[in-house]
């Protein structure tokens, strides 16, 4: 066997020949990687002049084939490797390897970087779950450096079987009913029965697509095909190719002449086909009807009744909300990393040890929330793990005295949990994102991502008084790189933070100061910190870190949040009522044109089931609106969408979450999210209905109509946290400050930091002028 790096637009008839037939006898179908995909693709997109093909060839035949790329790093690998070439249209990077011969092919390719590669490690990004991934983990195991998945992720996709029962699968009754009253809508507004329709053969098609799809929010986001010329030069010629081989489909929902939404797809060959569907536009007129929704559904229908297709893949990103909700199976997803042979291989597996023992603590704290609540119980505290010595000294048997330590080895998951739980037993009060519930979803979705400590807090006789998580976050700017500790859950990466309130570490009664001294303590002895940060820790519980370090090494970011007083209204005022002149009268006059729509109504959800079908139709109203103005909405994170989804139910029928749907008439025009601490519910999270009428302020409706129905449960006050929003002011009676705190160590770097920041914000602002 031979290997070989050849360049994806310089094949002659033999190679492309020979790159055709594994195309056909491939272990698994891949549309992504055939030449009617790779070499347009490679003429117009961006690092197709750098791509090379490896192919793995036994005589003239060719055994395996990947499109790769030679990079320094990949990730958190700052090593010389090769790594998957991947354009914004390429949704499985499963490599070709021919049928038959997997496991030669396999072996080829593993072997490739030792030889004609000559790099640190192979990097395969989104391969998917199947044989090829298993022939190539197979082989990797084999080697003296062993192959590892470096990370992983599933995509919404319909398997076929014996009946068309994808929606059945996917949705419970109640939300099947809501998809048939948006379906009337949308038919109401199209004026007949949407239908789906294969328009292929149309020689406008594909033009009525493209112009479908820009005339949207892709459009104005600059993600559409036509907004890049190099890339509508792309999807055309794949699209023609394909449209050769009789393996292109464009399929449309409208009724009459109009066209609701349509979608491009790419099939691969043979009687048991993938169906791709690459990309999808819709009119923006008509999206109270979701088109969208509905055509994605009814291409499920569709595929099943063709008889050839055995999956259709979404291509969706993962844990998309949309698309989540309406297809019941998942396509898993894997980046395999290949070793070299030799020291390049072992320091490969070295750098990548962290970030994999990260991965399983968090997988391995995760499975014993998601028990039946006893995983390690029977343990008080942190013993039989190793631990580092932080605060001190103690003395044994001192109940006085507090300490702080990290958790390591095979015990720590459960000794943590334990742990945790006996704080939260003594405190049942904790505030939401002190609680183990939200601890533990944190460190099932973001813990693999960050690298984290898990700290406990004892005093001398050994029994648990704190607990808390030290995350390392840091960024690049130039040369420099700047790192932060955070104490709590926090360092999330820009875009998908959770901005929790009242944080800190988990703290017996009383015991608070006592145990951020000793948190600040353990953090003092790790080096490699530029700033230790806790972000809007609650006032009272400020003083305890403030005091701790020198005043002109203190930053503080201040914030205001906005709040309603509701126990100072009289039992004769409404909502509206205890508001100031200008803002009562506008609120009043936003109530009575959103009646004048249709009765309005409020449902807060009082179970689990309930609140996880709140929070869908939050998430769909929350990216709709941020979408149409060409943002990606905190929902489009899967790490955000799976932690919410996660807690939101756990949290409702524990009576420390709310989940409210509001409606006007039949139409829901917006859903909140809060958190309750005691008397105080903290709205969190909202999706609110889009209006032309600018009369309709669906979130002034929602959140007057919640409040109200807060007060009849107990809470005393309505706070809209942090935000300067024109709406949190209006439905505001007090205020109250929310600050982050950091402790400088290393100021000049910081120093440089903060100019650097303020240099990209002010060009920022500069060009958007």
């Amino acid at each position: 066997m031979t290997a070989s790096l050849l360049p994806l637009a310089g094949l002659d008839d033999r190679g492309r020949a020979a790159w055709a037939a594994l195309c056909d006898d491939a272990l698994e179908h891949n549309v992504f990687l055939e030449p009617a995909f790779l070499e347009p693709a490679a003429r117009h997109l961006p690092g197709g002049d750098a791509a090379r093909l490896l192919v793995v060839t036994d005589g003239e035949e060719w055994l395996a084939a990947v499109p790769v790329l030679a990079r320094p790093k990949f990730a958190d690998l700052w090593l010389p490797c090769l790594r998957s070439w991947r354009h914004p249209y390429t949704f499985s990077g499963t490599p070709l390897l021919r049928a038959g011969a997997a496991e030669r092919a396999a072996a080829g390719l593993v072997a490739a970087i030792d030889g004609v590669a000559s790099r640190a490690f192979l990097a395969l990004e989104h391969v998917t779950d199947g044989p090829v991934a298993a022939a190539l983990m197979a082989a990797g195991a084999a080697r003296p450096a062993a192959a590892f998945v470096h990370d992983r992720a599933e995509r919404a996709a319909v398997l076929r079987g014996p009946q068309d029962d994808a929606l059945a699968r996917a949705m419970n009754g109640k939300r099947r009913r809501e998809l048939a009253r948006t379906r009337r809508s949308l038919g109401a507004e199209l004026g007949g029965e949407p239908a789906l329709v294969e328009t292929t053969d149309d020689p406008g098609a594909l033009d009525q697509f493209l112009a479908l799809e820009a005339a949207g929010w892709k459009g104005e986001a600059g993600s559409a095909l036509a907004s890049d010329p190099a890339h509508e030069r792309f999807q055309r010629e794949s699209a023609a190719a394909f449209a050769a081989l009789g393996r292109l489909h464009l399929l449309e929902l409208h009724a009459g002449d109009r066209t609701a939404a349509s979608v491009l797809a790419l099939r691969t060959p043979g009687p048991d086909a993938t169906l791709s569907t690459l990309k999808i536009g819709h009119d923006e007129t008509l999206r109270r009807g979701t088109p969208g929704v509905h055509l994605m559904g009814d291409i499920a229908s569709w595929a099943h009744a063709r008889g050839d297709v055995a999956l259709v893949d979404s291509c969706a990103v993962p844990d998309n909300p949309m698309i989540n909700r309406l297809w019941p199976d998942r396509i898993g997803l894997s980046t395999l990393i290949l070793p070299a042979a030799g020291a390049r291989g072992e320091l490969t597996r070295r750098l990548a040890s962290r970030s994999v023992r990260a991965a399983r603590t968090a997988d391995a704290v995760a499975a014993g929330a998601a028990g039946d609540g006893t995983t390690g119980a029977a343990s008080t505290g942190a013993r039989g793990t190793r631990g580092i010595a932080a605060s001190g000294p103690s003395t044994p048997g001192d109940a006085t005295v507090l300490r702080a330590r990290a958790l390591e080895g095979p015990d720590a998951p459960a000794a943590f949990e334990a742990a945790w739980r006996a704080v939260e037993a003594a405190r049942p009060d904790l505030p939401v994102s002190r609680t183990w519930t939200w601890t533990a979803a944190w460190l099932r979705h973001y813990g693999p991502r960050l690298r984290h400590e898990l700290v406990v807090v004892e005093d001398g006789t050994g029994a648990p008084r704190g607990a808390t998580l030290l995350v390392r976050h840091e960024r690049r700017y130039g040369p420099a790189t700047v790192r932060w500790c955070h104490v709590g859950t926090g360092g999330e990466p820009q875009g998908e933070e959770l901005c929790p309130e009242a944080n800190g570490p988990a703290a017996t009664p009383g015991d608070d100061a006592a145990v951020m001294t000793a948190v600040c303590d353990l953090a003092l002895r790790r080096r490699w910190w530029h700033e230790l940060r806790v972000e809007r820790i609650a006032e009272e519980d400020a003083p305890a870190f403030v005091d701790r370090w020198p005043a002109d090494a203190l930053t503080v970011v201040d914030r205001t949040a906005y709040q309603y007083d509701l126990a100072g209204l009289t039992p004769e005022q409404d909502i509206p009522g205890g508001l100031r002149g200008g803002p009562r009268r506008r609120v009043r006059t936003t109530l009575r044109a959103m009646a004048a729509r249709g009765p309005l109504t409020l449902d807060w959800a009082e179970t689990a089931e309930d609140a996880g079908d709140v929070l869908e139709e939050l998430i769909d109203l929350h990216q709709d609106a941020w979408q149409a103005v060409g943002k990606p909405g905190v929902f489009s994170s899967a790490s955000f969408v799976g932690f919410h989804r996660e807690v939101a139910p756990l949290l409702v029928a524990a009576g420390r979450a709310t989940m409210v749907r509001v409606r006007c008439g039949e139409e829901t025009i917006g859903a909140l999210y809060g958190f309750r601490d005691g008397d105080r519910l903290r709205a969190y999270q909202s999706g609110f209905r889009r209006f032309d009428d600018n009369r309709l302020r669906p979130g002034i409706v929602a959140h007057v109509l919640a409040m109200e129905a807060a007060r009849t449960r107990g809470v005393a006050l309505y706070d809209h946290l942090a935000g300067d929003a024109r709406y949190k002011r209006e439905l505001s009676t007090r205020e109250e400050p929310s600050r982050t705190y950091g402790y400088r160590r290393a100021r000049l770097r910081l120093k440089a930091y903060d100019k650097a920041r303020e240099l990209r914000d002010r060009r920022a602002a500069e060009a958007a002028a």
